[in-house]
């Protein structure tokens, strides 16, 4: 039998926990009727998202999803039946994985750090 380290362990509960947020938000956000919301689990077919942090429907009505390692995929969504939702078309955003990081305090550039993290992501602007 293979060892798992732990911190394989726990970033698989957070993958876990962090699909399961994802389907409860898109559920809460796709089925609210009158004052009261219902809950039921729905799936995004077409997809693979892991990883994933935060997610929020854009002005342009598209569901903007922001994984962990700062990659943000871009989803526009078509309702199929009841719950049931699929990604017509998936856009890949990585230009904030590309930039330099630098440090927070003081600004300097830091080259020994590969590896960034998103948190959240705020959509704005117009559908045009």
């Amino acid at each position: 039998m293979k060892r798992i380290h732990p911190t394989q362990m726990i970033m698989r509960e957070i993958q876990k926990i962090t699909k399961l947020a994802l389907l409860l938000s898109i559920s809460c956000l796709l089925n609210v009727q009158g004052a009261f919301a219902q809950f039921n689990i729905s799936t995004l077919n077409n997809t693979t998202l892991t990883t994933c942090t935060s997610i929020q429907f854009g002005p342009d009505g598209r569901l903007y999803a922001g994984q962990v390692y700062v990659i943000i995929r871009v989803f526009t969504v078509e309702r199929t039946g009841a719950n049931d939702y699929t990604a017509t078309y998936t856009e890949t955003i990585n230009h904030i994985k590309e930039m330099a990081n630098h440090d927070d305090d003081d600004g300097s550039l830091h080259t020994d750090k590969e590896k960034r993290e998103l948190t959240g992501i705020y959509v704005a602007g117009t559908a045009d």
